[in-house]
């Protein structure tokens, strides 16, 4: 039994860690340049560089990002912020 129980455990919790990252946001640049990026989420605040053709995924599940000189953008769940033209955009989600 105590194995049984041990082999749910580990089971429910790889189901779990799966899920948090099927709902994680992706960053896009698809612009000429770098950017420096900062991702707040929670309360905390992190720096990341993001170079031209690059695709960063799973870097929040709620968060606002914000590049300077561009602006901000607030995101969650499976959402794909691109950096093109110079603006961050999200897709247009259908009805």
């Amino acid at each position: 039994m105590h194995k049984q129980m041990k082999q749910l455990l580990m089971t429910l919790g790889i189901i779990l860690l799966s899920a948090a990252s099927a709902l994680a946001v992706d960053l896009e640049n698809k612009d000429g340049q770098t950017y420096q990026v900062k991702i707040t989420e929670n309360g905390t605040t992190r720096e990341v560089s993001i170079e031209t053709g690059a695709k960063l995924s799973n870097i929040c599940s709620n968060c606002q990002i914000d590049i300077n000189g561009i602006g901000s953008i607030n995101a969650q769940g499976t959402d794909v912020v691109t950096i093109e033209n110079g603006k961050l955009t999200l897709p247009v989600q259908g009805i």
